[in-house]
């Protein structure tokens, strides 16, 4: 056994410290690796969070687009036209039904666009498209109006001001109607979206903020 003096004492104080010189720059590779992972998985997290958050809102603002008024517009110009075509060849309103309800449809689903942009959620606000949605309305309510001033003055001239009247009290059934069910059913569906996407916003964000903590604390 080799006997311990002051100077093999030197030598085994010089082997310690080379040991741990090593054992530290070892853990100081190990630190740098696992402080690139998190920084990594951070990378993702943010991204992956952007991505649902933009998707959530996307989802909630497209609710209320299920009825636009670029597609109620049409539906209007295509009723119009029918309707028009109809009367030039001597047809009966009764005969047109099917016309002058897709025209009343039209009309109603332009209203409730026009009514919702009014009084756009929190997240129609955040995703945008609240401007351009109301220059869409816009332009769309101008064209109505002309289809509407051109029909009247048809209908009125060829069956009489009393079938126009016939026509806005059908607008006006069709319009309760579709309040009391298909307007409806949207609304209750928009709102379970926009809570649906609240609460996943909030975990979200409270989970972000427990994780900054962590990092910055760890």
């Amino acid at each position: 056994m080799e006997k311990r003096t002051v100077g093999t004492a030197h030598d085994r104080i010089d082997g310690l410290e080379r040991q741990i010189i090593a054992i530290q720059t070892e853990m100081d590779i190990q630190f740098r690796d696992l402080f690139n992972r998190v920084k990594r998985l951070e990378a993702i997290l943010i991204g992956c969070s952007a991505f649902i958050i933009a998707l959530l809102l996307r989802l909630v603002v497209m609710g209320w687009w299920m009825i636009d008024p670029v597609s109620a517009i049409a539906l209007a110009s295509s009723a119009f036209s029918a309707l028009k075509k109809g009367m030039q060849i001597g047809k009966d309103l009764e005969g047109m039904a099917t016309d002058l309800g897709r025209w009343a449809g039209a009309m109603s689903d332009l209203d409730f666009c026009d009514k919702r942009n009014q009084n756009p959620s929190v997240f129609q606000i955040l995703g945008g498209g609240v401007e351009s949605q109301a220059m869409e309305i816009f332009a769309a309510k101008k064209k109505r109006d002309s289809m509407r001033a051109e029909l009247k003055d048809y209908i009125s001239v060829m069956y009489g001001p009393s079938h126009w009247e016939e026509l806005l009290r059908i607008e006006a059934e069709i319009r309760v109607q579709k309040r009391d069910n298909e307007y409806r059913r949207l609304e209750m569906v928009q709102t379970i979206k926009e809570w649906s996407a609240g609460i996943t916003l909030f975990f979200m964000l409270v989970g972000g903020l427990v994780g900054f903590i962590w990092l910055m604390t760890w």
